[in-house]
This record gives structure tokens, sequence and C-alpha cells, in this order.
């Protein structure tokens, strides 16, 4: 099944066209925008952070910034260790998933 979808960082907008089904969403970007368990942080949609990586700093774990702009395969989902449920992309950068 091949989708068409465009993110747009500022608004956190995920839109496009899936199996002919049209969709329009929230959708949050790096810095744990999705988690329940914290508060987003300055990373979240911002699109200035996108070179931010996931680490951790002083013992905390520092969240990645937003996905960087481009062209993606999104591969099936699979089940990843630390991320749960994610669609690979390809690249070990980045992967598509919810919390």
């Amino acid at each position: 099944m091949k989708a068409a979808l465009t993110y747009y960082l500022f608004e956190g907008i995920l839109t496009g066209l899936a199996a002919d089904r049209v969709f329009h969403l929230t959708a949050l970007s790096g810095g744990g925008g999705g988690t329940t368990r914290s508060k987003p942080t300055a990373a979240t949609n911002n699109p200035y952070a996108e070179g931010l990586k996931t680490h951790i700093e002083f013992g905390k774990h520092i969240h990645g910034g937003p996905i960087p702009p481009g062209i993606y395969l999104i591969k099936l989902p699979k089940i990843h260790p630390h991320l749960g449920l994610c669609c690979p992309t390809g690249t070990s950068r980045l992967a598509s998933h919810g919390t």
C-alpha cells in the first residue's frame, strides 16, 4: 500500500492519503511530544532542533528533535525493543512511532 503523507512541523499536523482514505490529524515530532509520562520539551515541533539526538545528560534521558525535512520510505510496522510498534524508515536516524 502506498501513501502520500505531509507533515507540517510548526502546526503539528499530519495530512495524507492512504488506502484511498484522506486524513488530517494532530501529530507531534521530537522532544517526547507524544509521551504521557512527562511534559513536551523545547525540542517538540521545533524545526531548529532537528539535529538533536536522543541521549543521556547528567543521568537524565534527553529526547531527540523532530523529523528532518525530506522524503522517506516508510516500511511496514514492527516491534522495536524501546519504541514499541514503529515504522522504520530505512535509516537508523529515525522511526515513526507512537506512545
